[in-house]
């Protein structure tokens, strides 16, 4: 459907967030792109990727802990003297310049960065659309069904009182 698109019309279909995609669909993508970044031929492509002792790193999902750090709002929080057990790393006042959910959204996705971004630049980890994490879930407290891939966020259909910064 993409390939169909042109001008203003593609600019607002790469605004919208994926949803409905596979695990499956998500890992072949990123083993595509990680051959495609690592392509011997375009060493150029790896230029931009952070390092670390000197070997490239590669895309991957955050893992669960990767994707609630960042949420929360990362070192920058921690710095200020924050508590990462907060519901939110902002006034749950503030909940609507930060996040869609049902009650601004009512069930309809939103594009990209309409909403502010948390303290690390990060746009809508609180709502739109859930966000898919690596590994596997390990449920709490009789939450989903173990061995399943676990999401993160809230989106378009998650209650104000249920956005916070753990769920799942």
């Amino acid at each position: 459907k993409l390939r169909s698109l042109k001008g203003e019309a593609l600019r607002q279909a790469f605004a919208m967030p994926l949803s409905y995609v596979s695990y499956n669909d998500v890992q072949r993508f990123l083993q595509r792109y990680n051959a495609w970044l690592f392509d011997p031929e375009h060493s150029e492509r790896l230029d931009g990727l952070p390092r670390n002792n000197g070997a490239p790193g590669f895309i991957r999902l955050a893992t669960e802990s990767e994707w609630e750090y960042v949420a929360r709002g990362g070192l920058p929080v921690l710095q200020k003297g924050a508590a990462f057990n907060e519901r939110l790393p902002f006034p749950p006042g503030q909940l609507n310049d930060y996040a869609w959910h049902l009650g601004n959204a009512k069930h309809k996705v939103r594009p990209i960065g309409l909403r502010q971004p948390n303290p690390l630049g990060f746009h809508d980890l609180y709502g739109n659309v859930q966000e898919m994490t690596a590994g596997l879930f390990q449920p709490e407290l009789w939450q989903g069904q173990p061995g399943g891939v676990p999401v993160r966020g809230a989106s378009v259909s998650t209650t104000l009182a249920d956005v916070r910064a753990s769920n799942r």
